[in-house]
């Protein structure tokens, strides 16, 4: 046994860890290696903090002889496992608050791939330790009654919900169920005895619920032995390395380690003070805190540390509020390389950068500050690449990206009086967003010095400022009647800008100052963190844009259906929980909404053409000169003072009701301001978010292959195409059906079919040159159809829900498509059915079809290969009717490969089996198809496929 009084250490009871296998299953946020701080345990799976996917590492003698494609499928895996995991830790830890975070900074977490995702809360929930929010509209998955059934005690649930609110962490039943296990270990725990003690730090434990369960009932035991006097100041340097006071009871602490042969260092001397510093029995409070603390940093509870009473973002918000104090600041203040050093620890350390450094298990309390330095560097790197993967300039960007976000952020606040200079012609075409800061930040500073308050860009103003506003200019219409100008809000906010500069009140500086108002309300508006990121992304610094050049930026970048679609669910939402209006008042809300975004959209182009050709500026009359032009911007909101107050009357049951828009704008606001239907709306997405993370693993490797990213709602997209494609065209033609009454040009009126009539005889075409062409024709036809359906005529959210999902499937069928695997629909007889067909290319002369058609209860799958001129395979089927159907079909199949003249083909009739364990597609282990060499392979494939289609419709009695 070495003994070191140095600040590391090194023993050789250090590798006796690794051999510790104890075994729990569980879950948790775990490092590749948990670094000597727990006892292993078999979790969940491992989150790679490095963001790093290692090859599939064991036995190297079975790596030997494999292909690099069953390398990659092996590390394909392991990526697979990895977003499991992640998937797990965010249902595990995002609250409904989280989620309302994420999604007013743009970001909608179900289209988000699962480490991107876990990073933004990571960074939502330390900004909210950071602001001292209060978690407001907290909803608990589970109600207090529930809790206290569980874990077995009234008190200890109301310190657990009480806990979990504090630190936003929700109450799901799987969190309960944790909560309930470790309780149970947590509460039978006793005062630590020598030998158990001993165990812990020899193992360099933490005091974790699991590690003292396990020290508990290990039987260990320590035999203590002189400890000579002449080591008494070089212990005494260790204590105070160690930051503990050099006294009697850190002395013996000390000598009770040496003399009980275990390594003297900072870590072990502080692992001692920490156990000392906990109660036995566990308290309810204690429990309850450390558990919520662990669940907060993605461990199991436990996993939860009984010595530590702050969770990763209290400390992280700590941090921050040290290394930016006015106290670091002066220390420095005669050191200008220290003062430099403060200044690269300020730049790089925000939220997530000091939760990444955190979870590294660094040291940050006892290091120097070039080892910070490097540290905050390694971890800055980590989170840049998650926002900028693979980019060789990703931590400049990151640099960029927090630095505007907090511009951004700051913006609404500053003083509304920054317009008056700002609306001068030339400060409106060059002056940058960050100018534009930099002089409202200067406002700002002298009105705060000044003592006086002021009218803000964005906010609302308190009612007492509102009232004060009133007063200091309540001639303020007197002044736009003597100029024969409307008393509109806007107006008369330009003449209070005007006031404020002590410019000119004209006509013509008013409007200029609304337009400018207008042009930077509407940018500020848009600059959310999620388009501050695709900006930069797209090689655009929006610091360095003037508001003229985002305007056009956003111009040319609108809103993606996905955006538009989730923004209209969500409307659709809200108001069907406004129980207080009938059917067809609700009906007419659908048709104002639909309006006013068309009109939005066009960014005022149809008020434009109806003024040119001098018409009245109704609905019926801006319907018309908008409705051929597509949408790009959805946003709910109606002016008070649009002008637009004549009735509307439209064709019934479309767009179409009579409505007067006076009576709609009032609704349409108390919808968009409900924040109780809006959080109940939040709540079920984050119950989405969390079904998704009982997805098969087959789902995210279909991902994979069409190289989509692993979004909550790309995977169950991917599932349902791997439960039954046939709901994807069932889907389709039930939308098609039931919305075809309310489209708005009847489909006969065209002379042609809707789309998607014939894509059901598209099977029948694969043996044709052009399938391919044909196949990405009816998935883009179908895309096209499922936005019109979901946009201009879905009146439910259910139903834009659903096609939402549909268009999902079409997208990833698409990208499918490039490794050769498609979704077809076919009849069989009268049922429609889905095909699920596979080509797989060998390099050799051996090629592959896989074959699964899904028709009601009915799975029938075909797994060939061709073998040079030989079809070898098998049929599974998962009844006994399936099994005697496919006999059938194995005949018919082999008489047409025996009287096909395309090609010298040999084959005998094909085996049927009766087990879902011989599935191989369902599972997602088909090896996808290589490039493809020689069309005439391919195409005897693709003839292959039809003639077995061709025997399972003639077996079918098509």
């Amino acid at each position: 046994m070495k003994i070191t009084f140095q600040n590391q250490t090194v023993t050789d009871t250090e590798n006796r860890t690794e051999s510790i296998q104890t075994e729990k299953n569980t879950w948790g946020r775990d490092k590749i290696q948990r670094n000597k701080k727990s006892v292993n345990a078999n979790t969940f799976g491992a989150v790679y903090e490095s963001g790093q996917i290692p090859m599939p590492v064991g036995n190297e003698e079975n790596n030997k002889g494999k292909s690099l494609i069953e390398l990659q499928q092996d590390a394909g895996n392991t990526n697979v496992a990895l977003q499991q995991d992640y998937m797990t830790l965010l249902s595990h830890t995002m609250s409904q608050e989280d989620y309302a975070k994420a999604c007013e900074d743009g970001f909608d977490p179900r289209e988000l791939d699962q480490d991107t995702a876990v990073t933004i809360v990571d960074r939502i929930k330390a900004e909210l330790v950071r602001s001292g929010q209060n978690i407001a509209g907290y909803t608990d998955d589970i109600d207090l009654d529930t809790l206290a059934a569980a874990v077995g005690s009234d008190t200890l649930a109301q310190s657990i919900e009480e806990q979990f609110r504090a630190t936003d962490i929700p109450l799901t039943p799987e969190n309960v169920d944790e909560l309930k296990t470790a309780w149970e270990m947590a509460s039978s725990l006793q005062q630590p005895q020598e030998g158990e003690v001993g165990y812990l730090v020899d193992n360099g434990l933490e005091p974790e619920i699991w590690n003292l369960y396990v020290a508990e009932n290990s039987g260990a035991k320590v035999q203590q032995n002189t400890v000579p006097q002449e080591l008494q100041d070089q212990m005494d340097k260790v204590i105070t390395d160690a930051g503990l006071p050099v006294n009697d009871e850190n002395r013996q602490k000390a000598q009770w380690l040496v003399g009980a042969g275990l390594p003297l260092t900072t870590d072990t001397l502080q692992q001692l003070a920490e156990l000392d510093t906990i109660d036995y029995p566990v308290s309810e409070d204690a429990f309850a805190q450390a558990a919520a603390s662990a669940l907060a940093e993605g461990k199991s509870p436990v996993h939860a540390n009984l010595a530590r009473q702050e969770n990763i973002y209290e400390k992280a918000t700590e941090m921050v509020q040290d290394w930016f104090s006015d106290a670091k600041w002066d220390v420095t203040a005669e050191n200008l390389a220290a003062r430099k050093q403060l200044e690269e620890i300020r730049l790089r350390m925000t939220a997530e950068v000091n939760v990444k450094l955190l979870q590294s298990d660094f040291s940050i309390d006892t290091a120097p500050m070039e080892q910070l330095i490097e540290a905050l560097r390694r971890a800055e790197a980590e989170v840049a690449d998650k926002y900028f993967p693979n980019d060789a300039d990703a931590v400049a960007k990151y640099e960029t990206y927090t630095q505007t976000v907090q511009v951004t952020n700051e913006l609404p606040g500053l003083p509304v009086s920054v317009l008056g200079p700002y609306s001068l012609k030339q400060k409106v075409s060059q002056e940058t967003v960050a100018e534009f800061h930099s002089e409202g930040k200067a406002l700002q500073t002298a009105y705060t010095e000044a003592n006086e308050r002021y009218e803000t860009l964005m906010t609302a103003p308190r009612r007492d400022l509102g009232d004060s506003i009133r007063k200091a200019f309540s001639n303020v219409d007197d002044i736009l009647t003597d100029m024969s100008l409307d008393k509109t809000l806007e107006n008369q906010r330009a003449v209070r800008i005007l006031a404020y500069n002590r410019m000119e009140i004209t006509a013509e500086n008013i409007e200029r100052v609304k337009e400018a108002d207008k042009q930077v309300t509407a940018v500020i508006e848009k600059l959310t963190p999620k388009n501050v990121l695709q900006m930069i992304r797209d090689g655009v610094n929006p610091l360095e844009k003037t508001f003229g050049e985002l305007e056009s930026y956003f111009a040319e970048n609108p809103q993606s259906y996905e955006e538009e679609a989730e923004d209209y669910s969500r409307f659709l939402y809200q108001l069907e929980q406004k129980k207080d209006i009938t059917e067809n008042e609700r009906k007419a809300y659908i048709g104002i909404y639909r309006m006013v975004h068309q009109i939005e959209r066009e960014d005022g182009a149809a008020v434009g053409a109806v003024v040119n050709i001098g018409a009245e500026l109704q609905f019926s009359t801006l319907l018309a000169a908008s409705r051929s032009r597509r949408t790009s911007h959805m946003d709910w909101k109606v002016s008070d003072d649009t002008g637009l107050t004549q009735e509307v009357r439209l064709s019934e049951n479309n767009i179409s009701e009579q409505i007067s828009v006076g009576m709609a704008k009032e609704i349409l606001t108390d919808v968009s301001e409900d924040t109780e239907s809006r959080d109940a709306y939040y709540q079920e997405c984050l119950q989405q978010m969390r079904e998704a993370v009982e997805t098969e693993p087959g789902a995210a490797q279909m991902l994979e292959r069409g190289e989509v990213n692993t979004s909550t709602s790309n995977l169950l997209a991917a599932q349902a195409l791997l439960e039954d494609p046939a709901e994807l065209f069932s889907d389709l033609q039930r939308y098609r059906k039931k919305y075809s009454k309310e489209k708005e040009i009847p489909v006969a009126a065209t002379g042609e079919e809707p789309a998607g009539t014939e894509a059901s005889g598209l099977w029948e075409q694969l043996d044709q040159q052009n399938f391919a062409d044909d196949y990405r024709t009816m998935l883009q036809d179908a895309l096209q159809e499922t936005e019109t359906i979901s946009l201009e005529q879905a009146e439910s959210h259910l139903d834009v829900k659903q096609l939402q999902l549909v268009h999902k499937q079409l997208r990833l069928a698409g990208n499918l498509q490039n490794r050769q695997e498609y979704f077809l629909p076919m009849y069989l007889g009268d049922q429609l059915a889905g095909v699920h067909l596979t080509l797989q290319q060998g390099t050799g002369e051996t090629s592959a079809v896989d074959i699964r058609v899904d028709a009601g209860d009915e799975q029938l799958e075909a797994h060939l290969q061709v073998n040079g001129e030989h079809i070898e395979g098998y049929l599974v089927g998962n009844t006994p009717e399936e099994v005697t159907k496919l006999e059938k079909t194995s005949d018919i199949f082999l008489e047409w490969i025996q009287t096909d003249t395309s090609a010298d083909w040999k084959a005998e009739k094909l085996s049927v089996v009766s087990s879902r364990d011989m599935t191989r597609m369902a599972a997602g282990e088909t090896q996808n198809a290589e490039t493809i060499e020689s069309r005439a392979d391919a195409a005897q494939l693709y003839r292959l496929a039809k003639g077995f289609l061709q025997a399972v419709a003639d077996s079918s009695g098509k």
